[in-house]
């Protein structure tokens, strides 16, 4: 079994708006933010995504292992 790759810049995955909703939507990666402790060891990786709602950019932070299960369950779209 190979294990999912790391997402990158630009990669778009869909994703549910909320818990009780069950309506795909579709975010992209904008950005990697990392958090270093002192001895410059990376302890945390955020990804910064977003996607458009009425016409406003929104943000949110994933963990990786939330993209990678996202483009597990619904693919990568076109």
């Amino acid at each position: 079994m190979n294990a999912p790759t790391l997402p990158t810049i630009g990669t778009k995955f869909l994703y549910r708006r909320s818990q009780a909703s069950r309506e795909l939507v579709l975010w992209t990666v904008r950005d990697i933010w990392t958090t270093t402790n002192a001895a410059g060891k990376i302890v945390k990786t955020e990804y910064r995504c977003s996607h458009q709602f009425v016409g406003m950019a929104v943000e949110a932070g994933f963990p990786v292992v939330s993209i990678q299960m996202a483009i597990a369950d619904h693919g990568v779209p076109e």
